[in-house]
């Protein structure tokens, strides 16, 4: 029988469990590439202030952060593919790391592999079904992001360019797919394939800030889909033969899977499943060890990206000054109004605002673990015995918020120490770890409310990653939209005052911090009461 037998119908079948999964990511990230098109004149303003962006750029630590601008005249769409490239570039990686890690790894982790392996299927249809569906949505996020660009009508950003644009995205989130498969040949558990997948997009990452820094070290850029994906040029130079590179980099990596996975059994990995202890230590005899012990590598890997990518804004303080002092748009963002006399602290909170949204990530994922573990029936088998799901309930929740305070430490201490080091005069400590502790209460707010969901409405704990998004739209994105007061009011984050310019409100904080222990704890009553898997 042939490896590849029942493709096409594994297709359908992925079409099928994706019908909403998919459609959302394609919609997101068409919505993520062209987002700002329209907004960027305003936010160029005039050509005082488009030069000292032009200073700005030049920055090695803004171009580490953003990729390298191409050249001689700093248009619209070179400057747009400057600043949005690498960011979207992430988001096409995301998806495709998880997409392909779901269909492969994954089931084969929980066993449906083994079922449709009884079928007359192929050994390694799944894996080219699943490659097929993400390289298509890959070319239809290109297609569908080529043609709303220009609709605009934005200078210097037409369809030539946006199709260059498009499709050096999604040859590089094709790229992270093949690198996906490898993972997931590679591992032998589905959670350790997709921490590989993104550790490697964070490395990708790493490499290209270091190439794009150093003109010696350019080489670097072009090992990083992420680098390599910039060389396009888009709206400058439109070069595709980068694109047809990176796809060639995908069929590699997915070559290489389909290799490993005719080498290997089913349900095992290249590397040799690691050996246990014959007892459990101390420290895994209880719910709450045990919950640790499994949101402790989501945990530490959320810690270097919230380090890090705090780092990278606070690299660019000494930048921020020139470039908003003659940006109304820019100053509506960050919310100094008329008045440009100090737009230090104004900018602290506002990148303050961004990280803390960040670091909610990791602690609705926290929550998020109690309802997977129940899905999976593994907490049938735990409940079987003498424990107590209040107190097994409440070790995830007091995690996620240690979770929420560990992040937000690591925004405050990245943030400072990375602008103390480009500053002339060293960052007020005390300044950046009050601002950043202002929003504590916010992340905290999300954590109540994950909680909430998973324990009295567990099918429904994705409206906290909905309400997350809405959150970040509405505060930050509605600064710049004139959007009234009560939407961004409706959310954790715009209902704290911005810290230092607004006094900070103990009592709010307070309250807001009581609720979110209320719900959580009402979730928990639920969540004690209810069968599992039956809400």
């Amino acid at each position: 029988m042939s490896s590849l037998l029942g493709t096409l119908g594994l297709i359908r079948f992925i079409l099928r469990r994706d019908r909403l999964y998919l459609p959302l990511w394609i919609i997101g990230l068409v919505t993520l590439s062209v987002f700002f098109v329209p907004m960027l004149p305003d936010m160029v303003g005039d050509e005082a202030s488009k030069q000292a962006l032009v200073e700005t750029m030049k920055n090695p630590a803004m171009t580490m952060m953003v990729g390298p601008a191409f050249g001689s005249s700093y248009t619209l769409g070179a400057m747009y593919a400057q600043f949005m490239l690498v960011w979207v570039a992430l988001g096409y990686g995301i998806m495709n790391v998880m997409f392909v890690i779901r269909h492969t790894r994954k089931d084969e982790e929980e066993g449906r592999l083994e079922m449709i392996g009884a079928l007359p299927i192929g050994r390694n249809a799944n894996l080219l079904a699943s490659l097929l569906v993400i390289l298509a949505a890959n070319v239809l996020i290109a297609l569908l992001t080529a043609a709303t660009i220009p609709a605009f009508g934005v200078e210097t950003i037409d369809f030539t360019g946006g199709l260059s644009y498009a499709f050096a995205l999604s040859a590089c989130g094709f790229s992270f797919a093949g690198i996906a498969a490898l993972c997931s040949q590679i591992t032998t558990r589905a959670r350790g394939a997709l921490g590989l997948g993104l550790a490697l997009l964070g490395c990708a990452y790493l490499l290209r800030a270091m190439g794009d820094a150093d003109a010696n070290l350019e080489l670097l850029s072009w090992i990083s889909p992420l680098g390599a994906a910039s060389r396009c040029e888009p709206f400058v130079g439109n070069l595709y033969w980068p694109v047809l590179l990176l796809f060639a980099e995908g069929l590699v990596f997915s070559g290489l899977s389909f290799a490993f996975s005719s080498a290997r059994d089913i349900g095992a990995g290249l590397l040799p499943q690691r050996r246990g202890r014959a007892h459990a230590s101390v420290l895994l005899r209880g719910e709450w060890s045990l919950a640790w012990r499994e949101l402790r590598g989501t945990v530490i890997a959320w810690l270097v990206v919230c380090f890090v990518f705090s780092a990278a804004y606070g690299s660019v303080m000494g930048e921020m000054n020139a470039f908003i002092e003659n940006n109304e748009m820019y100053q509506a963002l960050v919310g100094v109004g008329g008045s440009t006399s100090d737009i230090t602290n104004p900018v602290i909170s506002m990148l303050m605002l961004i990280m803390s949204m960040i670091a909610t990530i990791p602690v609705i994922s926290a929550i998020s673990r109690l309802r997977s573990e129940e899905r999976r029936g593994r907490l049938e088998q735990l409940l079987a015995k003498p424990v107590s799901r209040s107190y097994l309930f409440a070790g995830y929740f007091v995690i996620a918020v240690a979770t929420a305070v560990l992040m937000m430490l690591a925004n405050a201490f990245g943030f400072w120490l990375a602008a103390s080091s480009t500053l002339s005069e060293p960052m007020d400590m005390g300044l950046v770890f009050k601002v950043t502790a202002s929003y504590l209460p916010a992340v905290i707010a999300f954590a109540g409310l994950a909680a909430f969901l998973a324990g009295a409405l567990p099918r429904l704990i994705s409206l906290a990653w909905v309400f997350l998004v809405y959150s970040f739209l509405a505060v930050y994105i509605g600064r710049t939209m004139d959007l009234p007061q009560w939407v961004a009011r409706a959310t954790p984050f715009g209902l704290l005052p911005s810290y230092p310019m607004d006094a900070f409100d103990w009592p709010l904080a307070i309250a807001l911090v009581g609720v979110s222990v209320a719900i959580a704890a009402l979730g928990a009553i639920v969540y004690r009461q209810r069968d599992m898997s039956a809400l």
